[in-house]
């Protein structure tokens, strides 16, 4: 199993059957923001873990609430995937790394294929966030 490094700050194993996606590949990742700083993928299973960050003011990032951040995300990740069948199905805590976050899982349909995510958002001097998006085959009621 590799190990990627995510700006000096946050080292993730690449686990076996996944590669690191090129520039091109990111390119094409960008639908709610910048393209993610690190995308693994593992095309056979229709799976990618995606990381990216962002570094605020320290006084600012100390103010940030985590939860309050997460809730602020799923809002906006809502309007955009407006008419993909998106849903919340709940908010969690979770582990990115050595770090605990908050964040929430959700679903929605692309091309006919039900898809379930992960995002996780770390609030510090670094907001990090990363997602893990699964194509699952199943019915597409059971999406809903």
């Amino acid at each position: 199993m590799k190990c990627e490094t995510l700006d000096s700050e946050l080292k993730i194993n690449c686990p076996d059957g996944f590669h690191k996606m090129s520039k091109d590949e990111l390119a094409a990742e960008n639908c709610y923001g910048d393209p993610p700083k690190l995308c693994l993928t593992n095309p056979e299973r229709h799976i990618k873990i995606s990381c990216s960050f962002k570094k605020y003011n320290p006084v600012a990032a100390a103010l940030a609430d985590q939860k309050g951040t997460a809730k602020a995300m799923q809002s906006k990740i809502a309007r955009l995937m407006n008419g993909y069948n998106y849903s919340l199905k709940r908010f969690l805590t979770a582990g990115i790394g050595d770090f605990t976050a908050d964040g929430f899982e959700y679903s929605y349909e692309a091309q006919g294929i039900c898809l379930r995510g992960h995002l996780l958002l770390r609030t510090n001097a670094l907001i990090i966030t990363s997602t893990v998006i699964t194509a699952q085959n199943l019915k597409r009621k059971a999406c809903l």
